[in-house]
Order: C-alpha cells, then structure tokens, then sequence
C-alpha cells in the first residue's frame, strides 16, 4: 500500500513539473479580447483593455499614418494600412478599408508568416485575429525574446492576420487586471497611440 502512494505522489509530481516546464516553454501566450477594439490617439485610464500600438518617434508623434473616426493624420511610412473594420476584423491592404486603423509591421497574412531581416530577439506583442472577416480579437505574445520571423512563424500556427505591437521601453499597458510593464508606467506620458477595448 506504502508503495503504492508513494508511486502515485511520484507520479504526480512528474505530471506537475511537466505541465510547468511546458507552461514555461511554450513560445506564446494568448489572451482573447472580450469585445471590439479601435485604434485611439487618446490616453484612457479607464477602458478594459490598453496597449501600445504603434510606434513612436523621437519627435514624441505617431509613426506613419493613421486614421481616426474617417479622418487620415500623419505621413505614411510603411506600403500597408491595418484597418480594423467593424465587421471584417483586421484588413491589411495598400488603402484604407475602415474609418478606423494605424500603420505597424504585419508579421502574418491571409495565414502566411512573413520574413524579416532583423535578427535581434525581444519579447513581441502582436494584434491578430482568428480567421477571414472575423472581428475576435487576441493579443498574442511571446513568453522569451524571439526573433521577429520566429515569432511570425509561430502566430501563423494559429491565426489568419497579425499586427505588431509597440514592445519598446515605454509600453506601459494592461487587459482587466493584468498589468503589463509595470516598471515603465512612468514613461506613458511618453505613448501617443493605443489599442483600446473599452468594456469587458
């Protein structure tokens, strides 16, 4: 009988660690977005979900273009525009499909990861959703520094469209209660865009 529970707390053990040690090998983490988002230019303390979209300059103004309520602001620096349509989900595409969208790096579309010549490996962030002219959103980020096409090939695993994220110094963020950066919440005055969802 000793044996027994013995091979049974052993047995346990081995099940425990091993659902830790993948736990924390796994590339990714996915949280899904409990409603619409949009692109804002505006800093709100008090919506559900608010993270860093893109990026910033050193002049402290958005990069690229980005379009807000209909209205185009800013130069554009990339060849794609993210639209984030009401009923479509992410477009990406070389016009505006929304009245609503901002420039980033596209890590995946139609499912098909893309390339990138940057080797250096950094935690990632992207926005993605989970298939053609679907409006369920995820935040998907990497659990340990990666490259950029790593973590590209890894998100095209799972999901139809993906955007990168603002990952930098000063990406102060949160979903719910989940607080993300918490050491450079100092620096948000220094963020001038972000991806919001304002209700649970």
């Amino acid at each position: 009988m000793k044996k027994i529970i013995v091979c049974f707390f052993c047995l346990s053990c081995i099940v425990v660690t091993m659902r830790l040690l993948f736990s924390i090998l796994a590339p990714v983490t996915i949280v899904r977005v409990p409603g619409g988002i949009k692109f804002s230019d505006t800093y709100n303390p008090n919506v559900y979900l608010c993270l860093p979209a893109a990026y910033t300059s050193i002049d402290n103004t958005i990069e690229g273009a980005y379009r807000i309520n209909g209205k185009t602001h800013g130069l554009k620096t990339l060849k794609e525009f993210v639209s984030i349509h009401p009923t479509k989900g992410l477009i990406i595409g070389n016009r505006w499909y929304s009245n609503n969208g901002f420039q980033q790096h596209v890590l995946v579309k139609n499912n098909k990861a893309r390339k990138f010549k940057d080797e250096r490996k950094r935690y990632r962030r992207v926005l993605c959703h989970e298939g053609e002219n679907s409006t369920s959103y995820l935040i998907i980020e990497s659990t340990y520094p990666m490259t950029l096409s790593d973590f590209s090939k890894e998100v095209s695993k799972y999901f139809y469209n993906a955007v990168n994220l603002d990952m930098g110094n000063y990406s102060y963020g949160w979903i719910g209660k989940n607080k993300h950066s918490r050491w450079s919440k100092y620096n948000q005055e220094k963020l001038t865009s972000w991806i919001v969802c304002e209700t649970q």
